[in-house]
């Protein structure tokens, strides 16, 4: 607690202050998270404001008796301004506000936009910052120079970080084509922040010019989806072929909106769902995920390390027209009985095209925006056996579509659905603690084609960030091998 409070060592007469601080900050973690779920209802936030209300109460209280004066946050930067000075360079300039005694500047630091959240792309030293800084796009992330390549603009954002906090400046978003101009005219970086070149560095610009990209997944089978609406409006899970030719399913595709990949767990041998209980779970959710009822939050540590993530917020849900992939109505399936003879032809394919979708579920995946975990607690109906979302975790296929997710080049966070109104995000390092090959496979030889995949999607990974010379994540990803 003196650690967070900003306290080397207990002072003099300040005991007291600080096991009321203790008590605060006990009393707000269970009052935001009060059953241990992730999300919070309005009654929820508004206790938890409450809470925090009071762990700043005792803050102050500490200081005052300690006889330390609370640092204030820093003053914001102004006038901020990001344009092209070049094919691939990008200009920042701002005017930094004086620094006071009570509001102390550690660092600058630049944040552009990417994927609809800002990154910290470069730090400045305040003694050496004189309100300009060029970056190269080989500094910035593979999305963020995708959108380059669309737009030819970026948004950023200047952060002056202290003690007291961090004051952002106002977001600049400037439309410029690159313009082609000498080496000469490019100037250096001004702001003493330079980095001599590394061998990472100096491969990944060989890997660039030799345009060595890796290779898409190809679909074997078309990727066949259903609308939100046409789910939310469904009253059973019926097979692919019925869907097929009543055309409710239509092949996706990506200009029409955004895809979401749906893992889950089958009660029953010969059905996913025989009693329809998991489809009125999956609908519920997703219902009070679009009408903002609910909220999907990261876990504790993740929201330490990156912010507060909301990749499945209401406004991404409603921005795009969403169609679901799930595996039974996507998947040719072998059907047992139908009165309609167009059904029986369609079916009397399904032991030829069954494995072609099959071997495309990691195509699907890739091409997904959204993935969702659906694991409501439940029982099996043929062994009685109880699932639910730890069961999920030991199914190898369930565990080889989670790591195939992650080794996208999404953000790989994974919407897991228990209840329609308890959702949050799984970790995305948990791969590494469940590996798809500890799993359990009905089909042993699966075990072995699951392995070749996802040593391939590894190591794909892996020359990816050698090409964008990120030594952080080319580390990170080593662990899985």
């Amino acid at each position: 607690m003196r650690e967070a409070l900003g306290l080397p060592k207990a002072p003099e007469g300040a005991e007291a202050a600080l096991r009321a601080a203790a008590k605060a900050f006990r009393c707000m973690a269970r009052k935001i998270h009060p059953d241990g779920r992730q999300g919070l209802s309005e009654e929820d936030e508004q206790r938890s404001h409450e809470a925090l209300a009071k762990l700043q109460r005792a803050r102050r209280s500490v200081h005052r008796l300690a006889g330390c004066v609370p640092f204030k946050t820093p003053r914001r930067p102004e006038k901020l301004e990001c344009y092209a000075v070049g094919p691939a360079h990008w200009r920042f300039t701002w005017k930094t506000a004086p620094m006071e005694s009570g509001r102390p500047v550690s660092h600058y630091e630049v944040r552009v936009e990417d994927g609809g959240f800002f990154v910290t792309v470069a730090e400045v030293d305040p003694a050496a910052a004189t309100g300009v800084l060029e970056l190269q796009e080989d500094q910035l992330s593979s999305r963020i120079r995708s959108c380059l390549q669309t737009k030819g603009s970026l948004r950023a954002k200047l952060a002056a970080v202290g003690r007291g906090g961090s004051a952002s400046s106002e977001e600049e978003c400037r439309h410029e084509q690159h313009r082609q101009l000498p080496r000469s005219v490019i100037m250096p970086m001004a702001c003493g922040c330079t980095r001599a070149s590394t061998a990472l560095a100096e491969y990944s610009k060989s890997l660039q010019l030799q345009k060595v990209e890796t290779q898409p997944l190809g679909m074997q089978y078309p990727m066949y989806t259903a609308r939100l609406e046409v789910v939310l409006g469904m009253s059973q899970v019926r097979t692919h072929q019925e869907l097929l030719h009543d055309g409710v399913l239509q092949e996706f595709d990506s200009r029409l909106g955004k895809a979401m990949f749906v893992s889950h767990q089958w009660a029953a041998n010969c059905h996913p769902d025989p009693s329809g209980e998991k489809l009125k779970v999956l609908q519920a959710a997703l219902s009070n995920l679009s009408a903002g009822k609910v909220r999907a939050l990261p876990a504790v540590e993740v929201e330490m390390l990156y912010g507060r993530l909301e990749p499945y917020s209401k406004a991404k849900l409603n921005s795009v027209q969403v169609y679901i992939w799930y595996d039974y109505f996507s998947v040719p399936q072998f059907c047992l009985e139908s009165d309609s003879e167009e059904v029986k032809i369609l079916c009397s394919s399904a032991h030829l095209e069954q494995p072609k979708a099959i071997a495309s579920i990691p195509a699907y995946i890739f091409a997904s925006e959204f993935f969702a975990a659906l694991c409501p607690t439940m029982r099996h109906v043929d062994t009685s056996a109880e699932l639910n979302r730890y069961t999920w975790q030991r199914r190898g296929w369930c565990l080889s579509e989670k790591m195939t997710r992650e080794l996208a080049s999404r953000d790989g966070l994974i919407l897991l659905i228990e209840s329609p109104m308890q959702l949050s995000l799984l970790q995305a390092w948990d791969s590494l603690y469940y590996s798809p090959g500890d799993g359990d496979f009905t089909v042993e030889a699966d075990r072995a084609v699951w392995k070749k995949l996802c040593i391939t999607r590894t190591m794909s990974k892996l020359h990816a960030a050698k090409i964008q010379a990120s030594l952080r994540h080319y580390t990170a990803l080593s662990l899985f091998l």
